[in-house]
């Protein structure tokens, strides 16, 4: 993330502040010549901020793995990673709260995720204790990620999960919660998460669709 900040800040900052010296320093250049360093202040200024959310290096830079590729870019606290077969899922702990990023595959290494991040579908399972099972889908792959959340404050309620697939499926404690995961190439027909004694068809189709992740 430093040297992400670094480059723009090179690229954009450091032209913008060397404007604004000329602006304020100069009193006795013409008005047009003001307004011109004013413009062209503000275009870098929309550029750098422009380059946060879609950053040019992502053309052809490649990490030699996700973990690298997620430090460049963003802040947080890595929990766990699960390599699916063209992106990696990052699991991280920013402040008090877990987020997720997707990180794309780029020839024999890994890129910048870029905005949107992915698509998702969420069901909700129960309502207490809470239980919801969301599918993850970075765009332009055919990698489908299986999240299994449940609410245990006390980290003792929790069921275990399981697919019709015989998955492998990852716990991730977190401070109220329990969430267990897995990555499958594509979603086959019929398949299901069994979460204790029930068994959840999962249909990409007929999930409700959440906002794409930026």
């Amino acid at each position: 993330m430093v040297l992400f900040s670094t480059i723009r800040i090179v690229l954009f900052g450091a032209p913008l502040i060397a404007l604004l010296r000329k602006y304020y320093r100069n009193k006795k250049a013409k008005r047009r010549r003001k307004s011109v360093a004013v413009l062209m202040a503000i275009a870098a200024f929309a550029l750098l901020i422009v380059s946060e959310i879609f950053p040019p290096e992502s053309l052809f830079l490649s990490f030699p793995t996700p973990e690298q590729a997620f430090r460049y870019q963003s802040i947080g606290s890595i929990e766990t990673v699960i390599i699916g077969d063209d992106s990696a899922f990052v699991y991280y702990r920013a402040s008090e709260s877990v987020s997720s990023e997707a990180i794309p595959r780029r020839g024999a290494g890994w890129g910048i995720a870029l905005p949107p991040n992915y698509s998702s579908k969420t069901e909700t399972i129960s309502y207490a204790p809470l239980v919801s099972l969301s599918v993850y889908n970075p765009n332009g792959t055919d990698d489908y990620y299986i999240e299994v959340f449940q609410s245990d404050p006390l980290h003792k309620r929790s069921v275990t999960v399981t697919d019709s697939n015989g998955s492998q499926f990852g716990r991730l404690l977190q401070k109220y919660s329990v969430v267990d995961y897995t990555v499958l190439k594509g979603l086959p027909e019929g398949y299901q998460v069994i979460i204790g004694d029930k068994m959840v068809p999962v249909t990409w189709e007929d999930m409700k669709e959440l906002p794409s992740i930026p």
